[in-house]
């Protein structure tokens, strides 16, 4: 199973239960009905309950409000060139822009750690994308392919 992408944003401050309504949606519009995981009936994009917040990865700090995006497609990032990259910055840059009083975080949920998306963490993931794609996940395929 692929390992999935985390992504968060915190706040100090709460959102109301209809910007967040309309922030799910708009989201979901915008990269397509089918690219966020609904799982378990808790939404796309839902606020963390607080009494969840220990399950949540290190490094995330445990403010007024934690949101929690879930993506379709897997993580992307040095090592693990799976997930397609264009759909998750889209996806981070979204909630930069919607939310511009919260931080975002992303990270892979396996090693249970994000960090804070910047300009310049952005800027080194493109340049991994630019350079590598998905061809170092491929060609690893291929490698171990006994055909």
């Amino acid at each position: 199973m692929p390992v999935e992408s985390h992504i968060f944003v915190t706040l100090d401050s709460q959102l109301d239960d209809e910007i967040v309504g309309s922030l799910t949606s708009d989201i979901s519009e915008s990269l397509g009905k089918d690219r966020l995981l609904d799982y378990d009936g808790r939404g796309g994009l839902f606020r963390e309950k607080k009494e969840d917040y220990k399950f949540l990865p290190e490094g995330l700090p445990h403010t007024g409000w934690i949101l929690h995006l879930r993506l379709c497609t897997p993580y992307y990032g040095p090592a693990y060139e799976r997930g397609y990259w264009p759909e998750i910055v889209a996806a981070l840059e979204f909630l930069r822009r919607r939310i511009p009083d919260g931080r975002v975080w992303y990270g892979r949920d396996d090693g249970d750690w994000v960090r804070e998306v910047t300009s310049q963490s952005l800027e080194e993931l493109w340049s991994h994308w630019a350079t590598h794609g998905g061809r170092p996940y491929y060609q690893s395929q291929r490698e171990s392919d006994p055909t």
